[in-house]
């Protein structure tokens, strides 16, 4: 029919979550808030205090905020400076602040509970490469989608990761008349056998260990740059816990480091 008019949408996936034994969420999809910048209200007065604050509080260094900044070329245009946990204490002294250009504004993403303890259990996932998606030879991934890059989330990256959905349809008036339809397919959820209080004792105690070695705190000092340890349970053969050093905060790679 002459007015009818064919449209395109699609359903967005849901990653599934990681679970310790006991059911606590390590990992899923959620929200997390972004600190940026409203360069017009920014750059009004105070411009080289504020970057010093913002700096010492997001532990960033000054020159990241600058560049930002000065890449910018429309002052009423957003700056993302970077993405925290919407729990992260650093927030609290940013909140509303929008006159003086502060702005905390939020996104969906992969968020990571636990710290640096889990970091490289459970990994991170980032942006497909050109690279992933050719060797993947596979049409439920583009050029935007984001991938397993270490950890659980790499090595169960086929069970994690769902398929978006999409429909094909005609809006004839306010009528709107399918024509294809691909049901969205979520990720599914993994339960490990960690103990997450046992991994954070046993990360705690490995990077003591080695801090001590380090520091010549044994009889015997070794050149000593990182270590692993496992705790397993000898009956059933589960993992417990399995901790190395040095390690990272896994939220850093989604947040922006």
């Amino acid at each position: 029919i002459k007015d009818d008019k064919v449209y395109v949408r699609t359903t967005n996936h849901s990653r599934g979550k990681i679970l310790d034994r006991d059911g606590n969420i390590l990992a899923e999809d959620g929200t997390i808030s972004v600190v940026g910048i409203h360069p017009s209200k920014f750059n009004n007065e105070n411009r080289n205090s504020k970057i010093t604050e913002l700096a010492n509080t997001l532990d960033i260094s000054e020159d990241t905020i600058i560049s930002k900044l000065d890449a910018n070329t429309d002052p009423e245009l957003f700056v993302p400076i970077v993405s925290i946990t919407t729990t992260d204490e650093k927030l609290q002294t940013l909140t509303n602040r929008n006159e003086e250009g502060i702005l905390i504004n939020t996104k969906t993403s992969r968020v990571y509970y636990g710290g640096e303890a889990f970091g490289r259990l459970i990994g991170y996932v980032g942006a497909i490469t050109a690279e992933e998606l050719e060797n993947k030879n596979d049409y439920s991934y583009t050029s935007t989608s984001l991938i397993g890059k270490a950890g659980i989330e790499s090595v169960y990256e086929d069970t994690l990761r769902g398929e978006d959905g999409a429909e094909i349809y005609i809006k004839r008036g306010s009528d709107e008349i399918s024509i294809l339809k691909k049901e969205v397919i979520n990720g599914e959820d993994i339960k490990l056998t960690i103990d997450s209080n046992l991994q954070k004792v046993t990360q705690d105690s490995l990077e003591n260990c080695i801090n001590k070695i380090r520091s010549g705190g044994f009889a015997q000092t070794y050149d000593a740059q990182g270590g692993a340890a496992v705790v397993m349970n000898v009956n059933t053969g589960e993992v417990l816990a399995t901790a190395s050093y040095p390690t990272f905060e896994p939220q850093w790679f989604v947040g922006g480091i």
